[in-house]
């Protein structure tokens, strides 16, 4: 796969000035020593998995034995969910176009593997990352290009965390994580050609979610906690969740896009 991508970015790179890179790890030598991996959940990966001595490791892309990726499992025995973290180092964003970019892909498409990616301004603890960025559900068996736009921590010095969420699963592979700043390329792009509305908003009892090419819409309290994944943007009931403040993540077709609900 980084085969492709370098003749693709060589193409590109008229289309691509301006941008700082702050971070873009391959894991081609392994993961890095700044990086910090997290075990939260200590159960015992199924002898099929006993590989997974850590809660993230290199492997080799199963697609590209030449091409390393780093690998999670959320296989047990017994069965249980994982929360497996891969914090990225600190880092310093930009003033704007700050963006975050990786490859994702599960292994098995009958055990689908979920990952939400965090933020955090303030440490490395897992409560300190309070701010959900996106999540993944149910990500992919071919390589996928997610892309987020950071746009609530300009400025300010943050960690980024990948976390692995599967109850059940198997395996997860990530690929090629690039954090940048001062990127000129997609801040105009996705500002001018994608618009979505939602209404009502204020919302009681249901929601409706207007935009080309949504592929699925989350919800997350103030805290992080996901209140509900739907792949339909139409209609979405909303009446049992409380009344207050939400995120909603919307995955469309041209990346990841933010809105705030408010349930009256």
């Amino acid at each position: 796969m980084k085969s492709i991508l370098l003749v693709l970015c060589v193409g590109c790179i008229n289309m691509s000035w301006g941008q700082v890179p702050l971070v873009y790890e391959t894991f081609d030598g392994g993961i890095p020593a700044d990086w910090t991996l997290v075990n939260n959940d200590g159960n015992t990966p199924h002898p099929d998995v006993s590989e997974y001595t850590d809660a993230w490791i290199v492997v080799a892309d199963p697609d590209d034995a030449l091409n390393s990726v780093v690998s999670s499992t959320s296989y047990f025995q017994p069965v249980d969910r994982a929360d497996r973290w891969l914090i990225m180092p600190n880092v310093t964003l930009g003033g704007s176009g700050n963006f975050i970019s990786w490859y994702g892909k599960s292994h098995d498409p009958s055990f689908p593997d979920s990952y939400k990616v965090l933020i955090s301004n303030s440490g490395t603890n897992s409560s300190d990352f309070t701010d959900t960025l996106v999540m993944v559900t149910n990500e992919s068996p071919d390589w996928t290009f997610h892309q987020v736009e950071i746009e609530q921590f300009v400025n300010e010095n943050v960690h980024i965390a990948f976390v692995l969420t599967t109850f059940n699963g198997f395996k997860i592979y990530l690929d090629s994580i690039d954090l940048r700043k001062e990127d000129p390329l997609f801040v105009p792009t996705f500002a001018a050609n994608y618009e979505v509305k939602l209404f009502p908003n204020p919302a009681t009892d249901y929601i409706s979610i207007h935009g080309e090419g949504i592929h699925s819409v989350s919800c997350l309290s103030a805290d992080g906690k996901q209140m509900f994944t739907i792949d339909t943007p139409n209609n979405i009931d909303v009446s049992a969740i409380a009344s207050g403040i939400y995120v909603l993540i919307i995955e469309h077709n041209q990346g990841v896009l933010r809105k705030k609900l408010i349930k009256q």
